[in-house]
């Protein structure tokens, strides 16, 4: 294509398209993490306020326990199929989830069927998450012009920063118009009526998306026996991938979906608070992401993403530490943008980076895979393992080590991916021998 302006306009507006699904799905995941104090006392009442809140987060990290089945089946579909049909129909079931979790009467009205109704909505919008972001990844991978496909891919984690900042400024406009007793009645559910009416928005937005040349020109699409067979073949890679994933999922759901609760609950900040810094967050990860994801092109991956786990892992306790001994807003809002800046210049890389390694006959299901087994075994469960770990040790500062154990985690990865000779050095080895065309 050439380096028109109208073919950069083309570029900027697919980019839009293929990321608003994307959107919506954290915008929605957001909320959950967000209100998840009101939500606990709406669907999970307990005479212990630590207990309905566990119970809360088991049931949002209980939705990232479907990725790796929403991975491997919806991967294979958009692999099978195409990235444009499967990005569709993800949005489709995370759209029926959203619905249901924002319309389910509390606990007082029907009993028990509200939580086990709020935990159906989950798991579906867990199954199409997990695939969500490879199918966007790839999408604009495949999409992205030779050189730039750091620059690229980094839209699909910076629109996910949009959805913080929206529902940040609806959250924080909710807590200046609201009396605290009207947001835990039925305050909470404006955000996810909001983001029910944006669906058929989104919907028709997506339907206009053009399937990637890059697929297009394939003449094999491997079949679903022949997916599961090369992802077998292929298990260290999705290991490896799996923990570079960890260091980005759990640092972000800590910088992001936790925050609202740390900064109320354990620090005893006011919710304005909170979210104004959330906010912040959300704007510093939109600017960082791209920067760092263009860097990246320039530099390579290999030594941002070994300088983004070696910081963290210096810094991530420390910084905690200087928190809850001096709290403030200020200074929440200080350790939070330092966590975001080593979160986004670290994901700024490894999500292009996870797309380069995977075999491209079945990227999408691999890179899906890699990203929802880290995601449902670390990442997700990040607000319940940070409120554990707080409870248990007494040490409001214990989230820092969750972190510094999950930046081991990416650093061990980058060395086992970009060792001399290693799986990035080389390429992503091919399909496995029965899935060859």
């Amino acid at each position: 294509m050439k380096n028109t302006k109208a073919a950069r306009a083309s570029k900027i507006s697919t980019v839009l398209r293929v990321t608003s699904g994307n959107f919506l799905e954290m915008f929605d995941f957001f909320l959950y993490g967000f209100y998840a104090t009101y939500i606990s006392k709406t669907f999970f009442p307990s005479d212990n306020e630590y207990a309905s809140l566990i119970l809360t987060f088991a049931t949002f990290g209980a939705g990232f326990l479907m990725r790796p089945l929403g991975a491997v089946l919806l991967g294979s579909y958009i692999d099978r199929i195409g990235r444009r049909q499967g990005l569709i129909v993800t949005l489709g079931i995370m759209a029926f989830g959203t619905i249901l979790i924002a319309f389910v009467p509390g606990y007082a009205t029907i009993g028990i069927a509200a939580p086990i109704l709020v935990l159906i909505g989950r798991l579906l919008q867990g199954f199409s998450a997990g695939v969500e972001l490879g199918g966007v990844s790839v999408y604009l991978a495949e999409m992205a012009t030779p050189g730039h496909k750091g620059f690229y891919v980094s839209w699909q984690s910076a629109s996910q920063q949009v959805a913080i900042m929206a529902s940040s400024v609806i959250g924080y406009l909710l807590s200046q118009w609201l009396l605290p007793a009207d947001i835990n009645a039925w305050g909470w559910r404006i955000p996810f009526f909001i983001g029910c009416m944006i669906i058929p928005v989104i919907f028709m937005i997506r339907r206009s998306l053009q399937e990637t040349e890059e697929f297009l020109a394939r003449k094999h699409h491997p079949t679903f026996k022949e997916i599961v067979s090369s992802i077998a073949h292929n298990w260290r890679i999705v290991i490896a991938g799996m923990m570079m994933v960890v260091m980005t999922t759990v640092s972000f759901y800590l910088i992001t979906v936790y925050t609202p609760t740390f900064g109320k609950s354990v620090l005893n900040l006011s919710s304005a608070d909170s979210l104004l810094t959330t906010f912040c967050v959300g704007m510093s990860n939109f600017f960082w992401l791209p920067v760092m994801g263009a860097v990246s092109d320039r530099f390579g991956r290999r030594p941002v993403l070994l300088t983004f786990t070696i910081l963290p892992i210096l810094t991530a306790y420390p910084i905690l530490s200087w928190l809850v001994a001096n709290i403030s807003f200020e200074n929440l809002l200080v350790t939070e943008l330092w966590l975001s800046f080593m979160y986004a210049s670290y994901n700024g890389a490894a999500v292009v980076a996870l797309t380069e390694v995977m075999p491209k006959h079945v990227r999408t299901v691999g890179f899906s895979l890699a990203y929802s087994l880290a995601t449902a075994v670390f990442g997700g469960f990040t607000p319940m393992i940070s409120t554990w770990l707080i409870e248990t040790s007494g040490d409001k500062a214990a989230p820092g080590y969750w972190m510094t154990f999950a930046a081991v985690c990416g650093l061990i990865s980058t060395v086992i991916l970009y060792h001399r000779g290693g799986i990035a050095e080389r390429g992503a080895p091919a399909l496995a021998p029965q899935g060859q065309a």
